[in-house]
């Protein structure tokens, strides 16, 4: 034992022994020191104080007991504070109790922390609330935004619509023609149609119109139009069947004979 200005004789250590349960290594240590504490041996023991230094004799590992010692110094420990090593069951344990003045120091350090991390807490916590609320005004936000956004998508797709009508008619090239007759032809091909018919295009220039019929069916049914096929096929396989607007006749003139 090596104590600063400490007499022989005023530190008496006694040791035990403690097994602990597995469990958690800081679990392990508080049952440890309950332990100690309430089962000690040298509590009636009368003169002087009474200090307890619990020391884990053996690493820890999962599922296994943990062993302690515990070290109890009966007498006055001397300010500078106190090393001395002690034999447990043949196992060597130093035991060093720091002087009041480190004590202290430990004190206002453990404070420090204990209010830094209650300061990190606090601000995560706002952090949290802040990012929480901004959240809450972005779904407000969104909510409100909403009937908007479905309005400027139905514009969208009757922009959208209207672009692909534009372009059909364009295809059609019944830019500057008459489009209700070109309609009315539609409208006579798909109620007349033959439904045997491969109808591959529709073509209508001024009142007449044309129909591209793959095979030899008639496309329309008997008496709807008047039809007449296009001695030369378009293309491989496919025939031209022709209906042609009746024209206004004009009289003949006749000349005055004098």
């Amino acid at each position: 034992m090596n104590a600063l200005n400490a007499q022989p004789g005023e530190i008496k250590p006694f040791t035990r022994v403690i097994t602990t349960p597995p469990a958690f290594p800081w679990d392990q240590e508080k049952a440890a020191q309950l332990d100690a504490r309430h089962t000690s041996p040298m509590a009636g023991m009368s003169g002087g104080g009474l200090t307890i230094v619990v020391k884990r004799l053996k690493p820890w590992r999962p599922r296994e007991s943990g062993r302690f010692a515990a070290v109890y110094l009966k007498g006055s420990v001397p300010p500078q504070g106190l090393s001395f090593t002690v034999d447990v069951q043949g196992q060597p344990v130093k035991v060093e109790i720091a002087s009041k003045t480190a004590q202290a120091a430990q004190l206002r350090q453990r404070v420090w922390l204990l209010g830094a991390i209650v300061v990190v807490i606090l601000s995560l916590v706002l952090q949290i609330g802040l990012v929480l609320k901004r959240r809450a005004e972005v779904e407000d936000r969104l909510a409100q935004l909403q009937p908007q956004i479905e309005r400027m998508t139905k514009l969208n797709a009757g922009l959208v619509k209207t672009r692909q009508n534009a372009q059909a008619l364009s295809e059609l090239d019944l830019q500057g023609r008459d489009v209700q007759g070109a309609v009315n032809a539609l409208r006579t091909v798909t109620i007349s149609r033959d439904p045997s018919a491969r109808i591959e295009a529709f073509h209508w220039d001024r009142g007449d119109w044309a129909l591209e019929v793959r095979g030899e069916t008639v496309p329309l049914k008997a008496g709807s139009v008047d039809l007449q096929k296009a001695p030369k096929p378009v293309r491989r396989g496919v025939s031209l069947w022709v209906y042609s607007q009746p024209r206004a006749t004009t009289p003949a003139s006749t000349e005055r004979v004098p």
